[in-house]
C-alpha cells in the first residue's frame, strides 16, 4: 500500500489536471455555449420588443395613414367601375355608353368589348370599340359626355369620316372610337 500511496502522491498533480480538463470539457464549455446562446436570444427578443414598442407608439400615425388610404380608395372608386363580376360590369358600362350616345342623338352601330389587361390583382383596364353615326353635334356631345362621365371612360383614339358636309357643318359622320374603362375586380377575390 505504501507503494500505491507513493505512486499516487507522485502522479497526483496529473490526476488533478485530468479532472480539471474533464470538468472544463463537459461542464464549463457547454455552460459557456449555452450562456452565449441565451445572450443572443435575449438580444433578438430585445430587438423584437423595441420594434413592437415602436409600432405601438406610432399606432396613431398608422391609423391616420390608413384613414387617408381608405379616403383615397373611396375617391378612386368613383372613377372606376366597381361591379362584382364581369357581366354586371359590362352591362353597366354598355348602358352608360348607350345613354350618352342616345342623348347625343347618335345612331349606335356597335359597342364591342375588345378585352382587358390586368393592371394588378384588383384592377383591370378594358378596351371598348364604339361605332356610331350622327352629325357634328352628335360627335361633340358624345366626346364631351364620355370625357365627363363618372366612372371614368377615357377616349384612347377615334376615327371620323363624313358624307355630304355642308358649310353649315351638317352631314352624316361615321365614327369609330376606342375607349378605355377601368374595372375594380377586388370583390371577386
Amino acid at each position: 500500500m505504501t507503494n500505491l500511496t507513493k505512486s499516487f502522491a507522485q502522479y497526483k498533480h496529473y490526476l488533478i489536471l485530468i479532472v480539471a480538463l474533464l470538468l472544463a470539457n463537459y461542464i464549463v464549455l457547454p455552460l459557456s455555449e449555452w450562456q452565449t446562446e441565451q445572450q443572443q436570444t435575449l438580444a433578438l427578443i430585445t430587438k423584437k420588443s423595441d420594434k413592437v414598442n415602436q409600432l405601438l407608439s406610432s399606432k396613431a400615425d398608422y391609423a391616420d395613414s390608413l384613414k387617408k388610404v381608405d379616403s383615397d380608395l373611396e375617391q378612386m372608386r368613383k372613377f372606376v367601375f366597381a361591379e362584382a363580376d364581369e357581366a354586371k360590369f359590362k352591362l353597366s358600362a354598355q348602358s352608360k355608353i348607350e345613354n350618352i350616345l342616345n342623348t347625343s342623338d347618335c345612331t349606335i352601330q356597335r359597342i364591342d368589348f375588345k378585352g382587358d389587361s390586368k393592371v394588378d390583382n384588383s384592377l383591370s383596364r378594358w378596351r371598348v370599340e364604339l361605332r356610331f353615326t350622327g352629325d357634328a353635334v352628335c360627335l361633340t356631345q358624345t366626346t364631351r359626355g364620355l370625357e365627363s362621365l363618372v366612372p371614368n371612360i377615357s377616349i384612347a383614339d377615334f376615327n371620323v369620316n363624313h358624307r355630304g358636309l355642308t358649310e353649315e357643318v351638317k352631314g352624316s359622320f361615321n365614327a369609330v372610337m376606342n375607349v378605355s374603362l377601368w374595372h375594380l375586380i377586388e370583390a371577386n377575390e
